[in-house]
């Protein structure tokens, strides 16, 4: 939160930033998970 307002960006703006990119590395982390245990990979 310091940075965001030093740097005067609004909450708001990098949420709307934030959520899409944060969406794409959990469906990411999901996949490879899911390929991880498919192959036995432990």
């Amino acid at each position: 939160m310091a940075a965001l307002g030093v740097a005067k960006v609004p909450y708001e703006k990098w949420l709307k930033c934030m959520v899409p990119l944060f969406g794409i590395w959990v469906l990411i982390g999901t996949i490879e998970i899911a390929f991880a245990t498919m192959i036995g990979w432990s």
